[in-house]
């Protein structure tokens, strides 16, 4: 490629193209028109003598080329655009920013109270959105920037982005007040012969993690329903005379009319960690970002 025959917005415009493998998509982000983008296109081709981008039944594939400089590119337009805009200071209290976060109604439901308390306190014009990817396009929408950081737990992270650790949750048992028979403590005798509700959130499955562990002791629990959310269970556990193990954040949030205590029996704790994309490594305003969800994390533990 001529350098010289090229500028950066058509370089942009590459880096738009190759994130989304998709003009229309591409052209939306670029607030451009679709034939317009497409003349762009028909001019990097020429530039790099390669198609860059090839359409099949599924839509469009990038080529071998498009592929190997596809993060290169992506990550050194991002180091340029924090060069030209010299952003070396980030004020929250005055910064105007809108910061989007890709995650599941639970994880949204344990973290989005801290991080927006915080929000409250430190700034005036910067506002957090919650949203809810499908999780086979998660990693799609952190290269198309529909969200800004992504919370997953630790097996669903994403090995290429840069990530950190935000907290470790347990896991509680929980009972209505009043219940026939149990008391203050639950003895794992009556863990294992009292109705539990569970959550599958692949839908309909009748086993988990806590039954792996009963099971490596030669126990077993009766489990008689399963949701599809953890936000759902108190409720439900409200009104019958079932347990279930959730989240202990959970358990502690919706604890009215409830009682919580420990299991009887050892679970295991799981992960979340906060990723985004490399793109994002120079931007002040987003740094900032991932120390206020790193430090309400650790305290909106309720």
């Amino acid at each position: 490629m001529d350098l010289r025959k090229a500028d950066l917005g058509l370089l942009a415009s590459l880096d738009a193209l190759l994130q989304t493998a998709s003009v229309t998509t591409a052209a939306r982000s670029l607030g451009i028109s679709q034939p317009a983008l497409s003349a762009q296109l028909a001019r990097l081709r020429e530039l790099f003598g390669d198609p860059l981008l090839v359409g099949n039944a599924h839509g469009m594939k990038l080529t071998p080329r498009a592929e190997a400089i596809r993060e290169p590119l992506s990550h050194l337009l991002g180091q340029l655009n924090g060069l030209v805009r010299n952003e070396t200071h980030f004020d929250p209290g005055t910064a105007e920013r809108e910061f989007t976060i890709g995650a599941s109604d639970l994880v949204h439901s344990m973290l989005m109270p801290g991080i927006l308390y915080e929000t409250s306190r430190d700034t005036q014009n910067i506002r957090f959105a919650a949203i809810m990817p499908q999780e086979a396009k998660q990693l799609r929408g952190l290269d198309e920037g529909d969200f800004d950081f992504l919370i997953t737990t630790e097996p669903k992270t994403p090995d290429a982005y840069p990530a950190v650790k935000l907290t470790e949750e347990t896991f509680s048992v929980i009972w209505r007040q009043g219940h026939s028979q149990i008391g203050g403590k639950i003895s794992l005798e009556e863990f294992c012969s009292v109705p539990h509700i569970m959550v599958s959130t692949r839908g309909g499955g009748f086993s988990g993690a806590t039954d792996k562990a009963l099971s490596s002791q030669g126990l077993k629990r009766r489990v008689i329903g399963s949701l599809p959310s953890f936000l759902t269970v108190p409720e439900v556990v409200r009104h019958t005379d079932c347990i279930a193990v959730v989240p202990s954040r959970i358990a502690a949030a919706q604890s009215s009319g409830h009682t919580v205590s420990k299991p009887p029996i050892e679970t295991e704790s799981f992960s979340l960690y906060l990723s985004w994309h490399p793109r994002m490594k120079n931007d002040p305003g987003h740094r900032w970002a991932v120390e206020l969800i790193k430090r309400a994390s650790r305290t909106s533990k309720t």
